[in-house]
């Protein structure tokens, strides 16, 4: 797998999966289209809100599974067997592939250590249960008069803006924060890790 895929594919299936899948969440319970955005947007506890959340949250643990694992592998996918993880990574991340380097390395997609599959459920259970918490919160909070015009139809593109923003960074926040639980966890417990230089 190409790096720069692996990247674009976790910048947009991170982001468009738990925005899908949170409106979904909330449309399921509420059946009215603008009332099941709102919820999603503000978050909160509400009945709305609570299925934005679950929704949101299970989304960004599917996509992280699909997109995260791949996205280490492709990074550790040809690291040395003789090597562990904690070496200076920066003269091997020069060496992949991009969308800039002509033809490139082309990058396994399962390396010797197989990081993939622990990312996955390590990843995925950590950033759905931060952007679940985060969701319930209402944090970061959403700008009431923005988020009151969205809902009655009259906002602009800046309202618009205001009121996706906390959503955004929460899945943006849970995805990271995801994705580095289940790195730590790959590097800790791989073989890899534990042998000398």
């Amino acid at each position: 797998m190409r790096l720069d895929v692996a990247v674009v594919g976790f910048l947009v299936f991170t982001i468009l999966g738990p925005f899908a899948g949170g409106y979904m969440g909330a449309w399921l319970l509420e059946g009215t289209g603008s009332l099941a955005l709102v919820a999603f947007l503000a978050g909160g506890s509400g009945t709305q809100a609570i299925g934005a959340a679950v929704g949101s949250a299970l989304a960004l643990a599917l996509t992280l599974g699909f997109t995260a694992g791949p996205l280490l592998d492709s990074f550790v996918g040809g690291w040395p067997e003789d090597q562990p993880l904690y070496t200076d990574p920066r003269w091997r991340l020069m060496r992949l592939s991009s969308r800039f380097a002509g033809e490139g390395d082309e990058i396994e997609d399962e390396g010797p250590v197989g990081l993939g599959a622990a990312i996955g459920w390590v990843g995925a259970l950590v950033g759905g249960t931060l952007l679940a918490g985060m969701s319930l919160a209402g944090w970061p909070p959403v700008d009431p008069t923005a988020i009151g015009r969205v809902a009655a139809a009259t906002g602009n593109t800046l309202d618009w803006v205001l009121a996706a923003f906390p959503a955004l960074a929460r899945t943006l926040i849970a995805a990271v924060a995801g994705s580095l639980a289940g790195a730590v966890w790959s590097i800790m417990t791989s073989p890899v890790a534990n042998e000398s230089p």
